[in-house]
């Protein structure tokens, strides 16, 4: 699969041109970041609410193991899953919005213009990006998700609330 030079950024596909095409499910979610806004068939954004569900549930998945990794000093181990579980509370926040990712250049300002996001995200990303083998990068990456979650009960609710008045 050929990659968009607006992808072509540290940490995630820094100096390459193509990425290979996944197999399995697991695959689609972790190894190959940002698969879902890279590919064309399928439109996960248009249904955050299922969207963020299988990202939420990848996450606790992946949760204890990484906190493990920190707890043992085992910062090294910890990083890749660090990095999956980056590529997809960006996938997470964006899509909340209902929006593709459709850059990782300038994330912090495209994470700003976005109308439903947690609390100093466009921030709070890019330090955890720049800091991925480190136990504070994990910690604002958890309460991320915890935000996350909570931000998605609101924006839902706001939907339905919205539906039922039309």
């Amino acid at each position: 699969m050929k990659l968009p030079l607006s992808f072509q950024v540290r940490p995630f596909y820094y100096e390459k041109s193509s990425i290979f095409e996944p197999t399995h499910e697991e695959q689609q979610w972790l190894d190959v970041y940002f698969y879902w806004d890279l590919q064309e068939q399928q439109k996960p954004w248009q249904n955050p609410t299922q969207s963020l569900e299988k990202i939420f549930s990848y996450w606790e998945k992946n949760h204890y193991l990484m906190k493990e990794y920190f707890n043992k000093r085992e910062n090294e181990q910890a990083k890749q899953l660090m990095l999956s579980m980056s590529a997809l509370i960006i996938q997470g926040v964006f899509w909340l919005n209902r929006q593709r990712v459709t850059s990782l250049k300038d994330l912090g300002s495209q994470i700003n213009k976005l109308p439903n996001r947690p609390v100093n995200a466009e921030e709070r990303i890019p330090y955890i990006l720049e800091h991925l083998d480190h136990f504070q990068s994990f910690k604002q990456l958890e309460m991320l998700f915890s935000e996350l979650k909570k931000l998605l009960i609101r924006v839902s609710l706001l939907e339905k609330k919205e539906k039922k008045k039309e």
